[in-house]
């Protein structure tokens, strides 16, 4: 599976949200531009400034520190820049990196400065990052996740099953405490932690996931009723995704509701919450 094939589901969290922060960042402005390279490491030893070194990437961290990118210290795989009314971002995960800056030339000045420090191979415009696929349309970005699913299918041995227009089956409660038995736990964990990654450009299934991971620890059939559920429904919008537009109106609106008492286990109420920003 690649980036998804997880054993546990709460990985990748954090990662998740970085690399939709980083694109979004680029679809604040318009016409920046976007990037991405191939680091090619080598064998030498560096030294820097201590947040370099912590960033678990010290041969990478101390050539853009010097040239400005301060490490993010919320994130050790971010690397913002802010100088006047240029601002960029770098963001790093093992050898890929991507690129965004405001202005073009300050772009090709910074690959041009790591490739005196290493040997990074420049794969031009931004198309395809681990297992994210980026379309650049006349109305935005557009970030989809086609392969990632068939793949999935395919591990769930699903390729042939009928597609269902929705994610879940309305006004389905699932419970912890039931008499049936339990399914194959690692199984379950590895389809619902490549679901969460799915998450990245499609948040129409976020709760639908969020409620099938709460049985990881003891997923019985309705479980996986639920799971097969969700794949059944992307087998028929496998080319959905998020579009992301550049927009000068950066005003955040936020969303919220709760469902009372929905939890038929221990009678907790399950909330959730939608933050947009922009038009």
């Amino acid at each position: 599976m690649g980036q998804g094939d997880w054993t546990e589901p709460r990985c990748g969290r954090r990662r998740t949200r970085r690399r939709r922060c980083c694109l979004c960042c680029q679809m604040g402005v318009p016409s920046w531009p976007l990037a991405w390279s191939r680091h090619q490491p080598s064998q030498q030893t560096c030294s820097g400034p201590p947040s370099a070194l912590e960033s678990g990437r010290p041969c990478l961290a101390v050539p853009l520190w010097r040239f400005g990118n301060y490490g993010c210290p919320l994130d050790t795989s971010l690397f913002p820049y802010t100088n006047g009314g240029t601002q960029a971002f770098c963001l790093i995960y093992v050898d890929d990196i991507i690129l965004t800056r405001s202005d073009n030339t300050h772009l090709q000045h910074l690959v041009a400065s790591l490739q005196l420090e290493f040997q990074l191979k420049d794969l031009g415009q931004l198309d395809y990052f681990l297992g994210i696929e980026a379309h650049h349309t006349k109305m935005g970005l557009l970030l989809t996740q086609t392969k990632y699913i068939e793949d999935l299918l395919h591990k769930a041995n699903m390729t042939t099953c009928k597609s269902l227009s929705t994610p879940a089956t309305p006004n389905e409660k699932l419970q912890a405490t039931s008499v049936e038995s339990t399914l194959d736990i690692t199984l379950y964990r590895t389809i619902v932690g490549a679901l969460q990654y799915l998450n990245i450009t499609r948040p129409d299934i976020a709760f639908s996931v969020r409620k099938a991971s709460q049985y990881v620890h003891s997923p019985k059939r309705q479980h996986s009723v639920a799971v097969k559920h969700i794949l059944r429904y992307l087998k028929g919008t496998q080319r959905y995704g998020l579009l992301l537009t550049s927009s000068f109106n950066l005003d955040i609106h936020a969303y919220s509701d709760a469902n009372w008492e929905s939890n038929l286990d221990d009678r907790k109420s399950t909330s959730g919450y939608a933050i947009f920003m922009g038009e």
